[in-house]
């Protein structure tokens, strides 16, 4: 039984107080400008009602399990982010948004396009026999492959690669190429809609942030993600999967056991990533769903950190993934993991017109929607890094200063949404206990 119960009775009241009266925060970004950051997601989940109720108590935890850290030094988070923990090297502090390389410090080379896309690839190896673009979150990135998996398993094949002809591509793209997530601003548009500060006259207003400098949750970042490197003949589970599931199983239990009350995790696995034909079935074996057993004995599976972290009383959302598209003849929309598991909140994503965002899965698993499309948040501050920067030069996808995003979505925004809500409900509960 998930412990959702009280928390359906809740989002009802906080989702649905249309006879109480909204909090007007005075956020430069909670309504209409002219850079497209107005923040319509809080009215289409009725938060300023719920501000009426309580806007977060900072005893309150909200564990962001991510593929990076949260800038910490941003405006619109002062006094938010607290230490939190790398899961890959098992080490605890202050986390930063931690970027690697990016696609123009010279190890990494256009090589062609994929619809309006760039077709990036490393400076290493041999040619292969083909090549496909993808992205875990929707930026440039590159994934070099020879054979991978099954016809059912493999990525977007070559040909839908519409603009070059495989042997185009075949005669440029190289082995050996590696993906070093940029993802910082991933965790910290994350945060930025849970908790970014609210009422003081900055940026964006968190979910839970508090009121005018006074209260507002805090932020425990865990990073899960470092980078992984396909190799010659390499393949993104063999790759990923062992590494990716150690971290995430040692953040959920870390922050379990560091006093987080809620734990959003805006990731899953592959067959919840945009533009993957990767059955569910595979991250089921190695998040620990089956008889089958990927992962050491002494090491716990992610399915074990879960139960874990729920019977110490945390409240876990997740996204459903964002692997909602067709191939051929077949649909694809399976939840990912975790957000498939008993105990975790599956959370889908929905546009302002409250239809399902088209990339956003779905299925019996889910057990909450939420805002999903063009959602602003907190950007990693400054045009020169996170989402604001594109090719080494601003991009201006928010507003001039490079701080703010505003196309933060699918299911990576939806679910800090219910976490958010999960966060304000927690203030209250354990208000009322202290008391």
């Amino acid at each position: 039984m998930k412990r959702n119960c009280l928390f359906y009775l809740s989002f009802i009241l906080f989702f649905n107080s249309v006879s109480i009266a909204q909090l007007m925060p005075n956020d430069t970004y909670r309504y209409p400008n002219s850079y497209g950051l107005y923040q319509w997601n809080l009215d289409e989940a009725n938060v300023p009602e719920a501000w009426s109720i309580e806007t977060g108590k900072s005893f309150v935890k909200v564990a962001v399990i991510d593929f990076g850290g949260v800038d910490r030094n941003h405006e619109d988070l002062q006094n938010v982010v607290i230490d939190g923990f790398n899961g890959v090297t098992n080490t605890a502090g202050p986390l930063e948004a931690g970027y690697g390389p990016t696609l123009t410090d010279g190890k990494f080379s256009l090589v062609g396009t994929l619809g309006s896309s760039a077709l990036y690839c490393n400076q290493a190896g041999n040619p292969l026999k083909g090549a496909l673009y993808t992205s875990l979150t929707g930026d440039p990135a590159v994934v070099a492959i020879e054979t991978l998996l099954t016809p059912v398993q493999r990525f977007w094949d070559v040909e839908l690669l519409n603009e070059k002809s495989f042997n185009d591509f075949s005669s440029k793209i190289q082995l050996g190429s590696t993906i070093f997530p940029d993802f910082g601003y991933h965790a910290t548009c994350v945060a930025g809609i849970i908790a970014a500060n609210t009422d003081n006259s900055t940026g964006v207003a968190g979910i839970a942030g508090g009121w005018n400098d006074v209260g507002g949750v805090k932020i425990m970042p865990i990073r899960v993600v470092q980078s992984f490197d396909l190799g010659e003949g390499g393949n993104a589970i063999d790759a990923l999967y062992p590494e990716y599931c150690k971290a995430l199983a040692n953040g959920i239990i870390w922050a379990a056991d560091n006093g987080a009350d809620v734990i959003n995790m805006s990731i899953g696995g592959l067959e919840g990533l945009n533009s993957f034909i990767i059955p569910k079935e595979v991250s089921q074996v190695w998040f620990g769903y089956t008889d089958i057993r990927k992962v050491p004995l002494n090491q716990k599976t992610v399915k074990e950190a879960i139960e874990y972290a729920y019977n110490k009383g945390c409240v876990l959302v997740a996204s459903a993934g964002n692997g909602n598209f067709e191939y051929g003849n077949t649909s694809y929309h399976d939840v990912c993991y975790p957000g498939r598991d008993t105990h975790v909140i599956g959370v889908a994503a929905i546009t302002k017109e409250e239809k399902l965002q088209t990339m956003s899965s779905y299925g019996p698993e889910v057990d909450i929607v939420a805002p999903g499309d063009n959602v602003p948040s907190t950007d990693v501050m400054t045009t020169a890094v996170g989402k604001n920067n594109y090719e080494g030069s601003p991009y201006l996808v928010g507003d001039p200063s490079g701080n703010y995003y505003n196309n933060f979505g699918i299911t990576s925004a939806a679910a800090p949404h219910v976490s958010g809500v999960a966060a304000l409900i927690r203030s209250i509960i354990q208000t009322h206990i202290l008391l």
